[in-house]
């Protein structure tokens, strides 16, 4: 919403940086709602006095940190390996990037937020089991989702660029090019989001070396296929991002339901 009132409104004083402007002010709108509603219903006046060291402070986001490079690392090696088929490809996979991104973030964005914090409540009533039933559950349905809407986006990519896209100088030709890279990229929605879902669910658990290890390995697959492959064919650009995504969750699934057990006794 803020990205659009920032176009319509500053267009005209700030040209293409309204755009910018406006996704600035709306991430700071929807950290400052997310603030608020994570506090408002906080009784801290009571709370004992903890004393967290600093290292433990920096220890916890490091973690993140080094999820989220191996995460965007295996979109950006397919970027580059793009340029390499032309900068037509290059291109068409930005834009693809916009057609997996959009639903990515509807799809975990409202998951995640509404998923975590009752994860860390089970798990601080010592009801583990409870959580894994709960994340269980909710990694089937974001499944059905994302794999639905994926079909969904294969199956009409071209029409759907075609309205959205196919203005000016972005010509049928255009539309082509994006549709055949869409084919290898766009199964990555799948993989994405239940990696995402899986590894922030843990990361609530307080376990976080299965997602880091899980974010590396997409990584490591797309590099391994696509120099394997060694092709510049637009619809097998993006094709080992998406497997290596899936790769990544599948062994994210197994690990965690193979030390399930343990982590439900120690918790």
């Amino acid at each position: 919403m803020f990205t659009i009132i920032g176009a319509l409104s500053l267009w005209k004083l700030l040209g293409v940086y309204a755009f910018a402007v406006g996704y600035t002010a709306g991430a700071w709108a929807q950290f400052a709602i997310v603030w608020f509603a994570a506090r408002s219903g906080l009784d801290t006046a009571a709370a004992p006095g903890s004393a967290i060291h600093w290292r433990e402070i920096l220890a916890k986001p490091s973690f993140f940190v080094v999820y989220a490079a191996g995460l965007g690392l295996n979109i950006t090696f397919t970027r580059a390996y793009a340029t390499h088929a032309g900068p037509g490809v290059a291109a068409a996979l930005d834009y693809c990037m916009r057609g997996v991104g959009v639903p990515l973030a509807i799809l975990v964005n409202p998951i995640s937020n509404s998923l975590l914090p009752e994860i860390a409540r089970l798990r601080s009533l010592f009801r583990v089991r409870d959580a894994f039933r709960l994340i269980d559950r909710t990694t089937a349905l974001a499944a059905l989702a994302a794999v639905g809407g994926c079909a969904f986006a294969l199956i009409f990519r071209q029409p759907a660029i075609s309205l959205f896209f196919q203005h000016g100088k972005f010509t049928a030709e255009s539309t082509r090019m994006v549709s055949a890279v869409f084919l290898g990229l766009g199964p990555s929605l799948v993989g994405w989001s239940l990696i995402e879902i899986d590894s922030r669910s843990l990361f609530a658990l307080d376990r976080p070396w299965p997602p880091v290890i899980a974010a590396w390995i997409p990584l490591l697959f797309n590099v391994s296929l696509t120099l394997w492959m060694h092709s510049y064919s637009p619809q097998l650009v993006g094709v080992g991002a998406s497997l290596g995504l899936l790769a990544g969750f599948a062994v994210l699934f197994v690990t965690g339901h193979a030390q399930r057990r343990r982590w439900v006794e120690q918790g």
